[in-house]
């Protein structure tokens, strides 16, 4: 009576581990899942090759004495406020609205001195890189050599420091 007794909870036991394996598919539709979501045969996860090319935007800084410095969008604001940097960035050089504009480049004026230190800045542009990408090739894309760079804007210091226009 005993053996049949630990017979019921095996076999109960199996079953629960059954459902729970045929369950989790269905529950649990993450790539994370480990390993039946990773299986092609179970998984809907499809996996893709990265875009044909890839864009960063940059900041060049020019100073009258002839050196450039280039700037990403988390210089222009302290850690973990890069989505804001790059919206200044967006209306400074990119808006529509006059007064935006101004406003934005006046912060630029006033913070890109600050943050390298140097008076001497004579002007800001703003580039967008492209490369073009080679998934299957190592490394996938070669930073020295880009595609493309185009200007989206510039504008100089001197015309915005203590906000002239």
């Amino acid at each position: 009576m005993d053996n049949t007794r630990h017979n019921n909870i095996l076999k109960i036991t199996k079953i629960a581990l059954f459902l729970f394996i045929l369950g989790l598919p269905i529950v649990a539709k993450r790539i994370t899942t480990w390993p039946i979501m990773t299986w092609a045969v179970y998984s809907t996860y499809s996996k893709g090759f990265p875009d044909s090319t890839a864009s960063i935007v940059e900041v060049r800084v020019h100073s009258k004495s002839g050196e450039s410095y280039v700037l990403k969008p988390s210089d222009i604001m302290p850690r973990g406020r890069t989505r804001i940097a790059k919206a200044v960035l967006n209306y400074a050089f990119e808006s529509d609205d006059p007064n935006l504009a101004t406003a934005n480049r006046t912060y630029l004026a006033q913070t890109i001195p600050r943050i390298l230190n140097r008076t001497d800045i004579e002007s800001v542009e703003y580039w967008q890189i492209t490369w073009d990408v080679f998934p299957l090739n190592v490394p996938p894309l070669d930073r020295d050599k880009p595609s493309s760079e185009n200007l989206l804007g510039s504008f100089m210091i001197d015309d915005y420091i203590n906000n002239k226009i």
